[in-house]
């Protein structure tokens, strides 16, 4: 954020959030601080928190933060993701839930889903920036800034996220109750 908007300060995360470099878990905490006077007050100017926290409800800019309460390899905290584009995807088939693909921008060690080497891999209209390689031939991963898709499966009934899984073709589902995520939007 410091590098796109001219009031992403020092001062004003030190203000918000407590620290200068927040962490991701850290980020977590302040959007989902709701309390009179608490971090997400602090942060009014700037930062708005929807109250229904609907999977549906993001659009391009949304920001998502997840806090790993369950660890990670690495010891990451969580993870920051700004949203490009939400569409509806049915991954599981169950009726009490609805998935959504969700395109978005972030810097992560394991790109979004497993590298893919041919065009009938379902990961393949899924492809992470962060990934190259042609069909039939080894890929080639990295870390960093890049951009991939991620699947948050949502209550059918509420819209409010149950979890998500990494990439496509990854098999791993992790429920809000080990990795909670919190939506907000920014503004200028």
């Amino acid at each position: 954020m410091k590098h796109a908007y001219s009031w992403a300060t020092d001062a004003w995360f030190t203000s918000g959030i407590g620290f200068r470099s927040p962490t991701s878990e850290q980020y977590y905490d302040a959007f989902t601080d709701t309390s009179a006077g608490g971090a997400l007050d602090d942060m009014s100017d700037h930062v708005s928190r929807p109250s229904a926290q609907r999977v549906s409800d993001l659009h391009a800019g949304s920001v998502i933060a997840v806090k790993y309460l369950d660890g990670s390899d690495g010891g990451a905290t969580g993870h920051m993701m700004v949203v490009q584009s939400v569409t509806p995807f049915e991954r599981d088939g169950n009726s009490a839930t609805q998935e959504y693909a969700v395109r978005v921008s972030d810097s992560t060690s394991a790109p979004h889903g497993v590298a893919f080497s041919s065009r009938t891999s379902p990961h393949w209209a899924f492809r992470d920036s962060r990934v190259e390689g042609s069909p039939g031939l080894a890929t080639k991963e990295w870390s960093g800034a890049g951009r991939g898709t991620i699947f948050i499966q949502a209550d059918a009934l509420t819209g409010k996220p149950t979890g998500h899984w990494w990439g496509r073709n990854e098999a791993a589902f992790h429920t809000v109750a080990d990795r909670p995520m919190a939506f907000v939007d920014i503004t200028r």
